[in-house]
């Protein structure tokens, strides 16, 4: 599964009887189409509840901006996950569909946000010191908040890119403290989110600046890890290692500090991704001089894949004929819309179907708009049942 971003890798791709399942729904299913198989997302939440069944008081709380389907959400907060929410529009999505915990960061947050927030319960973990005061100023607003923590980000060579992280606070600001005390505010939990889960050292760091933290804050109740992990999940022994490092650094914080620590973790894609599936009809096909078929498909590469880009397949009929180098285009004007390039397929024909794995996550949560496209429809597969649902889109 080949995605934009290097830090996000595969997890598996579908067993046999799953695409045999899949191409059932996608033979019948109007295109284009979004096929979420509720079975591969129950047993992704279980793998990666067993890789962390070593960490002390975790739970997990789904990334709301990885998908918004109402019918996604309500399966996961059956199997008990919370929500971590960046928008109203995700608060809203989340509380309809029961999830609980529910935590809340994003830069953004306006003082009616921040209400609606506490109107629902939740404690925000605030992103900068202006959402502090901006807190802090509204005497009906709890007394409690979280903070969201700067971090370092894994080295890179993009001359464009910050060193630390846009997000968080830094707990050494005199301003962030000056707020607390005027506001008579009590910090209850953190939050961080890091792209280094794949280095020891970094997260070694990551570690050891939370005991820090901890040390300066000892009232804290929890402690969130945020997201981004499914590059490490796609190791299942490596995942296994660093949750190990991480319970362990968390038995050290409850025996210092001789009282529970809840953990928090946020899945999106490690457990979503793979449960999500594209169906897309070619529309055209032509054959290119160096033995590539351009394929154009009813789907737009550009709308639908900001973030990932996932992978075919299975085609529908399945193909006969030699394997050939596939460009699969979408249908907007955009020159670089392609959902899948030089991949091998036997010739596709007007008509078919191209089946892509990967789908279930940054997909119809990153959906923008082109030449007034309809929106993909959405369907929900459980055993051998299938139904469509409401769109999250």
């Amino acid at each position: 599964m080949a995605f934009l971003h290097e830090s996000v890798l595969p997890l598996t791709l579908p067993a046999p009887g799953d695409l045999d399942r899949i191409g059932v729904v996608a033979a019948q299913v109007r295109t284009p189409a979004l096929i979420y198989d509720l079975d591969l997302l129950s047993a992704q939440v279980a793998r990666l509840r067993s890789d962390t069944v070593a960490i002390a008081h975790v739970q997990l709380c789904f990334a709301v901006k990885a998908n918004r389907n109402p019918d996604v959400l309500r399966h996961l907060a059956a199997l008990g996950l919370g929500a971590d929410v960046a928008s109203p529009a995700e608060l809203a999505a989340a509380l309809a569909a029961g999830m609980f915990p529910i935590m809340a960061t994003a830069p953004a947050w306006q003082g009616a946000d921040l209400a609606n927030l506490a109107t629902a319960g939740v404690t925000p973990d605030c992103d900068n010191v202006s959402q502090v005061e901006r807190w802090g100023a509204e005497t009906l607003l709890p007394r409690q908040i979280g903070l969201r923590l700067r971090t370092a980000l894994a080295p890179h060579t993009d001359p464009t890119r910050r060193p630390t992280s846009r997000f968080g606070v830094s707990l050494d600001a005199p301003e962030l403290w000056e707020a607390i005390e005027r506001y008579g505010l009590a910090i209850s939990q953190l939050h961080v989110h890091t792209d280094v889960w794949a280095d020891d050292a970094a997260i070694e760091r990551l570690l050891d600046d939370l005991t820090v933290a901890l040390q300066r804050l000892p009232d804290i109740e929890r402690i969130n890890l945020g997201g981004g992990m499914a590059s490490l999940e796609a190791t299942p022994a490596r995942a296994r290692q660093v949750w190990l490092q991480v319970a362990e650094a968390v038995r050290d914080w409850q025996v210092w500090r001789q009282r529970p620590l809840e953990i928090v973790l946020e899945p999106g894609l490690g457990i979503a991704g793979m449960a999500g599936y594209l169906v897309a009809a070619v529309v055209a096909t032509e054959d290119e001089p160096d033995g590539t078929r351009l394929a154009t498909l009813d789907a737009s590469g550009w709308t639908l894949f900001p973030w990932v880009r996932p992978q075919p397949v299975l085609q529908i009929p399945i193909g006969t004929g030699a394997s050939r180098p596939h460009d699969l285009a979408g249908n907007t004007c955009n020159e670089g819309d392609l959902l899948a390039h030089q991949v091998p397929l036997a010739p596709v024909q007007v008509g078919d179907r191209v089946v892509f794995a990967g789908a279930g996550a940054y997909v119809s949560s990153m959906y923008r708009a082109a030449h007034g496209m309809p929106v993909p429809g959405e369907w929900i597969l459980q055993g051998e049942q299938w139904r469509q649902s409401p769109s999250g889109i």
